[in-house]
């Protein structure tokens, strides 16, 4: 049995320092200073190590040192934008639908980029930020689309927790989440002002959203529709909480949350269709680029989600590996897709 090394895998060395910056500054509040002082020492010592006759591991130790620095900048922002809380008072908004509203219970949600309209609030006031809306159920609500443009007036509600003992921090979930607070809209409380400029990530969810709707064209409906959906797309809002129970209760929840297994079963196949694909080096090259192009066409109809993008890089580096004739170590392939 071959004795791990971590030299042979330059990537992963750079993603603990990455995930080390990003605990830190989640744990604590770093002041700016020390981070820009950090990252000038980490660029001196990168540069020292890698263009002068300095010893090499003073590279290692500047690579190190900025990976630590990306950590630490991201979160601190993230945390940063998260601090400024709505005011507590009415005014005009725009929203513009960052998802495809569901039905839930008594209402339709739906997640969108708020922003408050009129004169500019004093410092340490929000005035923009991603916001859960819960409309009151109508047609018109259901009707939404991804990137549609709404106005309303009210006020939109910080996130609280009720304050009972050992209680579920709904403030820190939601703060993970990115939402920074939330809106209900009675049915004639909003108006839409038609589909705004879309995002790559909400054309992938239009997109997902449209093969949805083409499954209940050709006569899917209910949890046939919702298990389609699922296995297919990774939509799974359309599941009822008695399926779910079945799902969880047998241990196969995992199969529906697209990911790695199902990337992995759509390489294979697109491996057995082009298989008759062979010959020369130039033919086969150009049989792995095109698996790879088909693989991210998957991941954008299913969503463009964390977990599949995650897939497809990963799968990506393997089918560039073949194509390079070098096999790649799966340690550094997934160390790189966590960069």
């Amino acid at each position: 049995m071959t004795a791990f090394d971590i030299k042979n895998f330059p990537l992963l060395k750079l993603a603990f320092p990455l995930v080390a910056g990003i605990v830190i500054g989640w744990l604590c509040d770093v002041e700016p200073l020390h981070i820009a002082t950090l990252s000038v020492v980490s660029a001196l010592l990168l540069a020292a190590g890698l263009f002068s006759s300095a010893p090499r591991w003073l590279f290692g130790v500047g690579a190190t040192g900025v990976m630590l620095v990306a950590g630490l900048f991201g979160i601190t922002c993230d945390k940063g934008v998260a601090q400024p809380k709505w005011p507590d008072e009415k005014a005009v908004f725009e929203a513009q639908l960052l998802e495809v509203p569901h039905l839930g219970g008594v209402s339709t949600t739906a997640r969108a980029r708020v922003k408050r309209l009129g004169a500019t609030l004093a410092d340490g006031w929000r005035e923009e930020g991603d916001v859960n809306l819960y409309f009151a159920t109508s047609v018109e609500a259901e009707a939404l689309r991804v990137g549609e443009v709404l106005r309303f007036e009210g006020r939109v509600k910080n996130p609280v927790n009720a304050g009972n003992p050992a209680e579920f921090d709904a403030v820190r979930y939601m703060r993970l989440k990115g939402v920074t607070g939330t809106v209900f809209l009675p049915v004639d409380g909003w108006e839409s002002l038609g589909v705004g400029e879309l995002s790559w990530g909400m054309r992938a969810l239009a997109l997902r959203d449209r093969v949805v709707r083409f499954y209940e064209r050709v006569g899917f409906k209910g949890n046939a529709l919702a298990l389609l959906s699922a296995v297919s797309v990774g939509e799974r809002r359309g599941f009822s909480a008695d399926l779910r129970e079945v799902y969880a209760d047998a241990g196969v929840s995992h199969l529906l949350a697209l990911s790695g297994l199902h990337l992995g079963i759509f390489y294979m196949v697109l491996s057995l269709l082009l298989a008759f694909v062979r010959g020369s080096r130039a033919l086969f090259v150009v049989r792995e680029l095109l698996m790879v192009l088909l693989l991210w066409c998957f991941a954008t109809v299913a969503g463009l989600s964390p977990s599949v993008v995650r897939a497809a890089v990963l799968f990506s580096l393997v089918g560039v590996g073949r194509c390079l004739r070098r096999d790649g170590a799966a340690l550094n392939s997934l160390s790189f897709a966590a960069v």
